[in-house]
């Protein structure tokens, strides 16, 4: 009974897939007609989409050849540096390197000034929008988007780009790279103004601390002059008292007698006998010589100030403005004609990503399936009306 059943519902499935074949194939004008009508109408879709590419540009920076400049300046500078005055660690930051100007560049593009006023001198959508200042920003900020920058594995930088005119991206990106290069070479000359300044007022500030501190080793010395000389004359009255003339008459260390009087050398400390014990005519020339010398640069004052002195000498004899001003104007970044970075616009490579023929056979393929399902529909509607009709 079972085994019937089964052969009676597998003739059926086979009957009504071959009526079903028959069916559609009756139909196939219909059918051919439903996709011919969709695919046209996929096309005309299609022909309205704009096609987007992608594109990259590879920015390659300097070479050798090109920072040929840039290594005349670094040597001229540090040239200067060693051979007038005091190593000054701060002109080593005033080195240029490819590496140097490449970060320049990533920061001032990822800042994104340079970008946007490109996009308002290029972008057609930009230029065509009539919003507030606020809604321009957004649509700048979503166009913005469009362009990447990527640093690859070996370090090359690159701009991604996604892009529906090809023309227009590549004014967009050229616009960039010239305004981005004149915007970085004008920070970089500010910043080496800027540094200058800094280390002329740092060179200045320890001018002015030596000028003080030899000003204070200056009444410094006159106080010690001073006192030295008083103890001096107070120590050649005590020996012309004793009738110590010169030095070969001073006291010996023990006592002697000349057969006629007895001398007892005198108590006194070590500093007192130091002076007097010369005999009050050497101490006098002393005193004459001592108050001969003067406090100027010339003289010896003490032997704190002698470091000084050469200090502030060596100074003034480097003035950082006067030696690197004249060399700031050859640095390269004031030739017109030099760019921060070589983007090659006219080797940019576009990849179509155009949609248009799979939207034409996904527009045939629904054309077809609608067809056939309208068909089939209506053959089981009249297949269903003939077998509840009654005989």
């Amino acid at each position: 009974m079972t085994d019937n059943m089964e052969r009676n519902l597998s003739s059926n499935d086979e009957i009504d897939l071959l009526d079903i074949a028959l069916t559609l194939w009756r139909k196939r004008l219909i059918l051919i007609g439903a996709v011919l009508v969709s695919t046209v109408a996929g096309m005309l879709f299609a022909s309205n989409q704009n096609v987007t590419y992608r594109g990259m540009l590879a920015i390659h920076p300097l070479n050798s050849f090109e920072l040929r400049g840039f290594d005349l300046w670094n040597e001229a500078v540090f040239a200067e540096n060693t051979t007038v005055g005091p190593p000054n660690k701060d002109l080593y930051s005033m080195k240029v390197t490819s590496d140097l100007l490449l970060a320049e560049f990533q920061s001032s593009y990822l800042r994104g000034d340079a970008l946007n006023a490109a996009l308002n001198q290029h972008s057609e959508a930009v230029r065509a929008f009539e919003g507030d200042d606020e809604e321009r920003q957004l649509l700048l900020n979503s166009l913005r988007a469009d362009f990447k920058l990527e640093i690859q594995d070996d370090g090359a930088v690159t701009i991604s780009f996604k892009t529906t005119d090809r023309a227009e991206s590549v004014k967009i990106l050229s616009s960039t790279m010239a305004l981005i290069s004149e915007n970085v070479k004008t920070e970089m000359l500010q910043s080496f103004h800027s540094r200058l300044e800094a280390i002329d007022l740092a060179r200045q500030i320890n001018l002015e601390r030596i000028s003080i501190e030899i000003e204070t080793y200056a009444q410094l010395y006159a106080a010690r002059k001073n006192r030295t000389l008083t103890i001096m004359r107070e120590q050649a009255a005590i020996a012309r008292r004793l009738g110590l003339e010169n030095p070969v008459n001073a006291l010996p260390n023990e006592p002697q007698s000349t057969g006629i009087i007895n001398f007892v050398k005198p108590d006194l400390d070590p500093f007192e006998s130091r002076y007097f014990l010369q005999g009050y005519r050497t101490i006098e020339k002393q005193i004459a010589n001592l108050q001969q010398r003067t406090e100027s640069e010339d003289g010896a004052l003490i032997k704190e100030a002698d470091p000084l002195i050469l200090e502030r000498a060596r100074l003034q004899a480097y003035d950082i403005t006067e030696t690197l001003n004249s060399l700031l104007e050859q640095v390269p970044l004031h030739d017109a004609d030099f760019k921060i970075v070589r983007p090659d616009t006219s080797r940019i490579n576009f990849v179509s990503e155009s949609k248009k023929m799979l939207i034409i056979v996904m527009a045939g393929i629904a054309g077809l399936l609608l067809a056939m399902i309208y068909i089939l529909l209506g053959h089981a509607i009249q297949t269903r009306k003939s077998e509840v009709k009654p005989a």
